[in-house]
């Protein structure tokens, strides 16, 4: 029996783009990639504005001139599970900014999406899991599984109420991450938060089904694309990528895509339709081997809920580079602002 070498997180060639501390440098390569393309921003393309401080402090003081009524949310760009995040209301968001201009660290500061609570109040957000696969020779595969809902625990009060605990806002403590597998009222399927949106707000019953994933997917495609264009993958044999993405859901439905980690861990938690992420890792796993093995052919479309998204079309080297990247259905070269234009995207 034969055995494929696997070579776990190593499609992107730069160590620090997988730690924590690479958040900051993702916004500033969405914000390039985005802005390249000549006609939008990536607020166009369902990305909150988000700057890096204190490398955006011009920026971010034009935007809260602009933009008064919204409030923000700010995280060291090294911090994970909720840690030291800060909610800047309306109200204090310029002196707030101020100050973190001032400090040494790196401060991820992003424009809060007012979000749509369910079940009586509750803020949630969407997690969904991203496969790169990359081998010399042919074209790097990116597949998106849909993933969960994570509620918070407390529930939602607006940023700017008096007394408004941060736990309204966080849906990724590390009290709640801690919770696994029994945490029922933490994990949320597809298909409660479905349920929820339809009986409380009117949406249609395939909303979470179809609309969310479709909406979901177009972003993740520019994530990946972005990352593309920026970086050089390695495509040594068994490499292979893993990512979670985290979505917001506003008032009207409609999905932002707020950040994807580069390094994100594989714990144990399961929902109520009987969801378990221990089955997602190991179907990537099984995809990783499938791209891999020795009898490797075309990518799979759909494997056990993950999909395959877009990819390069050619690999001319053992780096898949930004030049190789086209639409695989049109062969026409990608455009963040047409394929992923809000106005596209939202409903």
């Amino acid at each position: 029996m034969s055995y494929t070498p696997l070579v776990v997180n190593r499609v992107m060639q730069r160590q620090k783009v997988r730690s924590c501390a690479g958040k900051a440098e993702q916004y500033l390569r969405w914000r390039q990639f985005a802005e390249a393309d000549g006609s939008c921003s990536i607020a166009d393309l369902a990305i909150p504005q988000t700057y890096v401080l204190p490398q955006d402090c011009n920026r971010i003081r034009t935007a809260l001139s602009s933009r008064r009524n919204s409030s923000w949310i700010a995280k060291l760009s090294t911090s994970s599970h909720g840690d030291g995040i800060k909610i800047l209301s309306r109200w204090n968001a310029l002196n707030a900014t101020r100050s973190l201009c001032r400090d040494p660290r790196s401060w991820i500061v992003q424009e809060y999406i007012k979000p749509l609570p369910i079940e009586g109040g509750y803020k949630f957000d969407l997690r969904a899991f991203l496969l790169v696969t990359a081998r010399a020779g042919r074209p790097l595969r990116a597949y998106y599984h849909r993933g969960i809902a994570r509620r918070a625990d407390t529930k939602y009060v607006d940023p700017t109420a008096t007394g408004s605990s941060i736990n309204a806002h966080v849906t990724n403590a590390k009290s709640q991450a801690s919770k696994g597998a029994a945490a029922d009222s933490h994990f949320l399927s597809f298909n409660r938060v479905g349920r929820a949106l339809t009986s409380e707000f009117g949406f249609a019953e395939t909303y979470m089904q179809h609309t969310v994933p479709a909406q979901m997917r177009k972003l993740l495609e520019f994530a990946v694309r972005a990352l593309g264009a920026a970086e050089s993958w390695s495509a040594e044999m068994g490499s292979f990528q893993s990512f979670a993405a985290d979505f917001a859901m506003d008032p009207r439905g409609n999905v932002w895509l707020l950040e994807v980690n580069s390094a994100p861990l594989w714990i144990h938690y399961h929902t109520d339709d009987n969801f378990d992420s221990r089955a997602v890792y190991r179907t990537a796993l099984e995809l990783v081997l499938s791209d891999h093995g020795p009898q490797a052919g075309p990518p799979l479309r759909r494997y056990a809920g993950w999909e395959l998204i877009g990819w390069p079309t050619t690999v001319d080297s053992h780096l898949v580079k930004r030049s190789d990247l086209q639409l695989p259905a049109t062969r026409l070269p990608y455009s963040p602002c047409k394929q992923v234009a809000r106005d596209g995207l939202h409903v």
